[in-house]
């Protein structure tokens, strides 16, 4: 009888320690379908760096997804958009993209487009805004930077895109540069 007791004890106490993992799986979900996201920006990004073919995000409502493209063309013909090798596109699963702040404007997350990214121009803001039930994350690459950061937001209508921000370009260091 004892036994017993001790054993329902036991799985109490692991059942109290693994109830609350589990809650946390769709956050967790969502984050790390935000952070995928962030790394396609940053891989972009990287590529906008190092080279100058041309490249463009991408993407397609109808899917959920975005790709990473590269213009290419082959020798005595006009080029096309293809995916971008080693570029795996992004799916989403959870989290839907309710609004995109892209060169060309603010678009709802029904819209398809695509914002060129590379082809030795410097890379563009942009910023997402996706959610799920549950929760709000923002996914953007600054202009000219290298790496894509993920911020989780109290609610949609805390997303600022930092193209909507304004900056000193003086304080910044940018004085000559045209604006």
């Amino acid at each position: 009888m004892v036994e017993v007791i001790v054993v329902m004890l036991l799985i109490g106490i692991l059942g109290a320690l693994v109830v609350p993992r589990l809650g946390n799986l769709a956050e967790r979900a969502a984050a790390s379908e935000a952070e995928s996201l962030a790394g396609l920006l940053t891989l972009a990004a990287q590529r906008a760096a190092t080279s100058a073919q041309p490249g463009a995000l991408e993407y397609a409502p109808a899917s959920r997804t975005f790709s990473l493209l590269a213009q290419a063309a082959a020798p005595g013909q006009a080029s096309a958009w293809q995916l971008a090798p080693l570029a795996r596109p992004v799916r989403l699963e959870r989290l839907t993209l309710r609004r995109a702040a892209v060169p060309g404007g603010l678009l709802p997350g029904s819209t398809a487009w695509r914002a060129p990214i590379g082809g030795g121009t410097i890379p563009p803001t942009i910023s997402m805004l996706l959610a799920d039930d549950q929760t709000v994350w923002q996914v953007e690459l600054p202009e000219g930077a290298t790496s894509a950061r993920v911020i989780r937001l109290p609610a949609e209508g805390a997303w600022m895109p930092s193209s909507a921000i304004v900056r000193d370009l003086d304080a910044a260091g940018q004085r000559d540069k045209p604006w």
